[in-house]
């Protein structure tokens, strides 16, 4: 396990004296932590551009964003005296559970803490893979949104394992139909790149891609089906937790790329960015996305799957910018108007996976590279 933070003797000076300052409270309370089961009641990403904006060319038409109100959500580790039925033992790291309104397998994260962010290191690596495959490095030394790190302590949650796919996406519109949120639909389905049509008024996975990641979905549609699975969207420290880990790995299977473990743009990806020297020499097999789960081997330390490649996905977040300051539960800004997305898509090249990588994305907007998946406190 790494020692945080790493080459910088200022944030080893600021973390010293935390611990120091950490000393001197009243010790955390050794009690046992209640845990409860909640019941279930196109658009290519930026490859080198300004990482600092979104321009009308990287999203699908959308009006204005608007504000959205964000449910509430209570944490599962509570420092309070419990009755005895109420005492339940804690998950164990990796452990699964079927979510019953949409059968969304989960993985449990026990509660910790990581360095958040991207780390000096994990730029200076950038750059060798980026001049590896031949790209321009600009963005890599410009992009500073993912800056500065800064420790983060989470209660435990389940994330799901995999993306929700068309086949999930499509039962839940059959059930709430595709309503309109912000002026726009939760699934572009007018979209040429759907991956869900309306046949006889019924919503259907288009055929072969029924347990591919949902595409063209906007953050209103991400946020009403996991509100309707009996779950919600994970925030962004807690998505990026459940792929790097404590020891904050630079990619969800450790700290250098292997383009064997992800759906990512390699030689049968044709995409406006790619160079006549970019060559991977290597094919998966799938030009677009691919089924959900496809790479075990990319599995990260908690066991989700896909939080690398395959598609982009939506976060609770509001983007804003991180604190040096550690932080417990951070849920991001109260107010904005562009959202968080994380992961990189199929579409990308390696430079755009290290999981501390963020982009911001308007939520109205949808993409032929961007899903998401859910959580549970």
């Amino acid at each position: 396990m790494r020692i945080f933070p790493r080459g910088n003797s200022i944030k080893l000076a600021i973390l010293v004296l935390s611990l120091l300052w950490c000393s001197c409270q009243a010790e955390r309370p050794e009690s046992t932590s209640a845990f409860t089961t909640i019941t279930p009641n196109d658009t290519a990403f930026p490859e080198e551009r300004d990482p600092q904006t979104t321009t009308s060319a990287d999203l699908t038409p959308i009006p204005d964003a608007v504000q959205s109100t964000q449910p509430a959500f209570t944490t599962t580790l509570e420092s309070r005296a419990v009755s005895p039925t109420e005492i339940r033992e804690l998950p164990n790291l990796g452990e699964t559970r079927l979510r019953p309104k949409d059968q969304g397998l989960m993985v449990y994260v026990p509660a910790g803490e990581f360095e958040m962010g991207t780390q000096e290191e994990e730029i200076t690596y950038t750059l060798t893979l980026c001049s590896e495959f031949n790209q321009n490095c600009d963005y890599v030394i410009t992009s500073s949104l993912s800056r500065p790190t800064h420790i983060v302590y989470l209660d435990g949650f389940w994330i799901d394992q995999h993306e929700i796919t068309n086949a999930q996406y499509a039962a839940f519109l059959n059930d709430q139909g595709n309503q309109v949120e912000g002026n726009a639909a939760w699934l572009s389905i007018n979209n040429p790149h759907s991956l869900i049509e309306l046949k006889n008024d019924t919503y259907w996975p288009l055929d072969g891609f029924a347990d591919h990641p949902v595409i063209e979905v906007t953050w209103h549609g991400a946020n009403a089906y996991c509100e309707w699975a009996g779950a919600r969207l994970p925030t962004e420290a807690e998505w990026e937790y459940a792929a790097r880990g404590p020891e904050s790995l630079f990619f969800p299977w450790g700290d250098t790329f292997d383009l064997t473990l992800l759906n990512f743009c390699d030689t049968n990806c044709e995409k406006f960015w790619k160079t006549a020297d970019y060559d991977t020499g290597y094919s998966d097999g799938y030009s677009k996305t691919a089924p959900v789960g496809s790479y075990p081997g990319g599995a990260s330390w908690c066991g989700a799957l896909d939080m690398a490649g395959n598609v982009h996905e939506w976060v609770a977040d509001w983007m804003g910018p991180y604190s040096i300051f550690r932080q417990e539960n951070p849920s991001g800004p109260e107010t904005g108007t562009i959202k968080v997305i994380k992961g990189g898509a199929w579409c990308n090249s390696p430079i755009i996976f290290r999981s501390s990588h963020r982009w911001n994305y308007a939520p109205l907007g949808s993409g032929f590279n961007l899903g998401f998946r859910c959580a549970v406190p």
